[in-house]
């Protein structure tokens, strides 16, 4: 940061960083890679923006039906799935996006309304069978209907180059921007809305 301050640019930045982790004694067989270390902090980061959009669902739905929906990440997933064979059948991503958004918002209010509202007064117990019943049943069929193996979903950000030094892909930013734009958006409807605040 001195570096940066002094003007020496992020080059001189990263070689003073460089040398100084040269001089610390690392575990026996263990190395350290400017770029692996850049590389593993960008990962965690992406990361993070997801799980703290996952951790915003948690809490709205705790917040609106006092249950603890531990299937959100599984919906999350099967949304994901849905969307990508709606893309791999040939409708453009944000057409995709619109029809994804709107089939999820029906089956969650089908699982709000048939199966989570049936369980707000039941014991302790019986809500947290029901709960992981429903994430081993998500998991379990989308399982089945696409197979375990990883799938190659494109990014609708791409193709605006790198930014921050060539350290940060179109795509990163964007998932940056959204969760932003989400949390913001979160924000407001419990701050400025009688629904939100009837909420809180």
């Amino acid at each position: 940061v001195q570096a940066v301050y002094e003007g020496e640019g992020w080059d001189a930045t990263k070689e003073k960083i460089a040398g100084l982790m040269d001089t610390l004694e690392l575990p026996p067989g263990t190395t350290w890679s400017w770029d692996d270390r850049i590389l593993e902090q960008d990962d965690q980061g992406q990361q993070m923006g997801i799980n703290l959009l996952l951790a915003l669902a948690l809490v709205m739905i705790h917040q609106t039906t006092g249950l603890v929906n531990f299937a959100q990440a599984e919906m999350a997933m099967a949304s994901t799935f849905l969307a990508w064979l709606l893309i791999g059948h040939g409708l453009p991503y944000w057409l995709a996006f619109v029809v994804t958004l709107g089939i999820s918002f029906v089956v969650g209010f089908l699982i709000e309304r048939y199966v989570m509202r049936r369980f707000q007064q039941s014991a302790l117990h019986s809500v947290l069978v029901v709960m992981i019943g429903l994430l081993l049943l998500l998991n379990g069929s989308v399982g089945m209907g696409f197979g375990y193996e990883v799938k190659n979903f494109e990014t609708p950000f791409d193709g605006l180059g790198r930014i921050g030094f060539g350290y940060i892909s179109s795509h990163e930013a964007g998932i940056a921007l959204v969760t932003l734009a989400v949390v913001g958006a979160v924000f407001a409807f419990f701050r400025f809305t009688r629904l939100g605040l009837a909420m809180q």
